[in-house]
């Protein structure tokens, strides 16, 4: 009775296999292949750029900002924040991450992330552009997953 059993599960197994013509080899699932990145813009680059070296500098000019954002950056917060970034040192370069979706910003507001490699250190920077021009948001992370 195992025998009949055996034999039982090996046809089975063997129905249950495709049959390949002779020398074929099955065919492997499509690798997963990244999204290219979009281009970068020099002008939304050099937005990143000057907007982190002037929280580095503690010299953010608020009025680039919404209304919106600007009553979120308190003082305390606004130091806070140019104090920690000011001790990664000088920026050394600006790397284009690729663009977000950021939650509770004006419609038609484009989002951004860079990675800022500075001397002693190295941060993400998420910022929002509304269609005005106006920065609505602005992240700071050590980790772009935590955006």
């Amino acid at each position: 009775m195992e025998r009949s059993l055996l034999v039982l599960l090996a046809v089975a197994l063997m129905l249950a296999m495709p049959v390949l013509p002779a020398g074929a080899a099955p065919h492997r699932a499509p690798a997963a292949t990244a999204t290219p990145l979009p281009p970068e813009d020099p002008a939304i680059t050099l937005i990143a750029r000057k907007q982190f070296v002037a929280w580095q500098a503690a010299g953010v000019n608020r009025d680039l900002y919404t209304d919106a954002l600007n009553d979120m950056m308190t003082l305390d917060k606004m130091a806070g924040v140019s104090k920690a970034l000011g001790l990664l040192g000088p920026l050394e370069q600006v790397v284009w991450a690729g663009p977000a979706i950021a939650k509770d910003v004006p419609a038609g507001s484009k989002t951004y992330v860079y990675h800022m490699l500075c001397a002693d250190g190295q941060v993400y920077m998420e910022f929002s552009i509304e269609p005005t021009g106006k920065l609505a948001s602005l992240l700071f992370r050590n980790n772009p997953a935590d955006f």
